[in-house]
């Protein structure tokens, strides 16, 4: 996906090493870097062919620069339904609160999630393989409430603790 300032790429799983020695995201909660590492390992352990993570990076050609980077997967962890997974989504603190005229006047985060994964990436998947929802879970209760705006629903009891419950977007 490209518009005028921002390019989504596709990391290969054999490019993996030499994207993050060229970008180090300044990851600013102890929190988020326990759960980037769970999330590189996922993307990096490819052992299990019914299982894929892969990650997909936010260029801004303006300012040429990463901005962003989400880790997009599959996952049966919600009543053995397939779903399409976020597993981690991440902008660098600058770019956070902004909203961009190029984006149609939005956060990068939402951009991400609904333009790029929701509607573009999850409209296809629909459509060719059949997948239905997008899920996630939240890294706290203000992002669970975020994502709730976006029409994001919280399916009680399905994470191992309860700040830990899948959010799902039906496509």
């Amino acid at each position: 996906m490209i518009n005028d300032r921002f390019k989504i790429e596709v990391i290969k799983s054999s490019e993996l090493s030499t994207f993050f020695q060229t970008y180090k995201p300044n990851i600013d909660y102890p929190k988020l870097q326990e759960i980037f590492s769970g999330t590189l390992e996922l993307c990096y352990n490819q052992d299990d062919v019914s299982f894929t993570n892969v990650i997909h990076a936010c260029f801004d050609k303006k300012e040429k620069r990463y901005c962003a980077f989400l880790n997009v997967g599959t996952t049966t962890d919600i009543d053995d339904l397939v779903s399409i997974s976020i597993e981690f989504l991440f902008v660098e603190k600058d770019y956070r609160k902004i909203e961009f005229e190029e984006l149609g006047n939005i956060k990068i985060s939402e951009f991400l999630l609904i333009d790029y994964v929701v509607l573009s990436m999850g409209g296809i998947i629909k459509n060719q393989i059949g997948i239905n929802t997008v899920a996630l879970t939240p890294a706290t209760d203000k992002i669970r409430e975020l994502y709730s705006s976006y029409g994001f629903q919280t399916i009680q009891g399905s994470g191992s603790k309860e700040a830990e419950d899948w959010m799902v977007f039906n496509l």
